[in-house]
């Protein structure tokens, strides 16, 4: 798949991206930006990193969920997370060595051990997974997962060999792994799937804390949220 253009609207960060600051000391194609590419979670995750994507632009096969996508809703309503992601994704269409670097750099400095890709966007080439596959293979003591509705369009055998790598499909024998709790235990019921119980409103329990579900279990399902 072609790399489609990415055009960063820095006017619309509220921010000035022309000068230097201490957080965005990485100057690159006339502009600074953090050299932080992974980002902590919101509250329900725990000691977790995430790298995102623009929403729907890098999913091949988001017909059926892309005009209630909760990521794009997140896009649209912060500008910062719009930019952020559309500069992972600029990076790497431009520049995927200096990305691959500013990951790798960020990762051997950190304490964290689990890193989440794509709360946002997908995986859009083959390139692209061997892209992360070089990653997961440099640091064997963090856990990497991640979600995809693209597992019968590019191959995953890569990187799935990985044994820090779990790959989770947003469809479970064709069904989309979201939906009411109802929905959720109808899966459960007939193909074993594990009910995120974060989402299922079970109170004290986070992404890493107290649920490890999806960086040990490929048929995971969540509750609409």
């Amino acid at each position: 798949m072609e790399i489609p253009e990415i055009k960063i609207d820095v006017s619309a960060a509220f921010r000035d991206y022309t000068n230097p600051t201490n957080v965005r000391s990485l100057f690159y194609n006339g502009l600074y930006f953090n050299p932080n590419r992974l980002v902590k979670g919101n509250s329900k995750l725990h000691n977790i990193l995430i790298f995102d994507l623009p929403a729907v632009k890098t999913c091949l096969n988001c017909s059926t969920c892309k005009d209630k996508c909760y990521a794009k809703k997140a896009e649209v309503q912060y500008t910062d997370t719009r930019i952020y992601r559309d500069t992972n994704f600029f990076m790497y269409a431009n520049n995927s060595d200096l990305l691959h670097k500013l990951i790798c750099d960020q990762l051997s400095k950190t304490k964290i051990t689990v890193v989440r890709l794509h709360s946002s966007g997908d995986f859009f080439s083959q390139d692209y997974i061997s892209f992360w596959n070089s990653i997961v293979k440099q640091f064997p003591s963090i856990k990497f997962y991640a979600y995809t509705k693209v597992e019968s369009i590019l191959d995953f055998t890569e990187i799935k060999a990985n044994s820090n790598f779990n790959l989770i499909s947003s469809f479970v024998h064709g069904n989309l792994n979201f939906g009411s709790l109802d929905y959720c235990k109808d899966l459960k019921a007939k193909y074993k799937s594990f009910i995120c119980p974060v989402t299922s409103g079970i109170k004290d329990i986070k992404c890493g804390k107290g649920c490890v579900y999806c960086v040990t279990k490929n048929n995971v399902c969540f509750v609409e949220h």
